[in-house]
């Protein structure tokens, strides 16, 4: 993107202690911005309408957003024997896992309804309503002070979430901060 070079060098410049005084503002952006458009938004509703004594095998049905490509085969080749954890090194430790293992998700403490609640709807939808179009495009149109241009921006995201579409997000702010981004 154009900005990552531009907002990469500014921060150098301000590292370095010889431009510090280039560096006007930092802001933030968590691209769960666009989580009414996420997997989570459709799914996360589903766990919480789900009767009390099937909440915790709905909130597993999640779990498969939070996990990488390499997590699942891998414990399909640890229950099946295939394979084992690096730190089960020994046959005590192995034999400790296998005493264990099967009995761990009754031994997890699991996320309780009411926070997953707030979460979804205080902390994601409600922080989405509140932050605008108008609101993130305002972020980028002028330094601080006002006597530099538009802001530099340096756009991170990262590109395997299953949880929330933030590549397009990441795409989306840029386009809002215009000639900043």
């Amino acid at each position: 993107a154009g900005g990552a070079g531009a907002g990469a060098g500014a921060g150098a410049r301000a590292g370095d202690g010889r431009g510090a005084a280039r560096l006007a503002g930092l802001t933030l952006i968590n691209p769960a911005t666009c989580y009414p458009r996420s997997n989570l938004a459709s799914k996360g509703p589903l766990v919480l309408s789900a009767p009390n004594w099937l909440y915790i095998p709905t909130l597993s049905s999640l779990l498969p957003m939070f996990a990488d490509a390499f997590q699942f085969p891998q414990l399909i080749k640890i229950l099946t024997s295939e394979g084992l954890p690096s730190v089960l090194d020994t046959e005590a430790r192995e034999s400790y896992m296998g005493r264990v293992a099967f009995t761990l998700p009754l031994r997890l403490r699991y996320m309780p309804k009411s926070t997953l609640d707030w979460r979804l709807n205080q902390w994601l939808a409600e922080g989405c309503k509140r932050m605008t179009d108008e609101r993130l495009a305002s972020l980028g149109v002028g330094s601080i002070d006002g006597r530099n241009g538009p802001l530099r921006t340096l756009v991170v995201v990262g590109e395997n979430d299953k949880v929330l579409p933030s590549v397009e997000e990441a795409q989306r702010i840029q386009r809002l901060f215009g000639a900043g981004g």
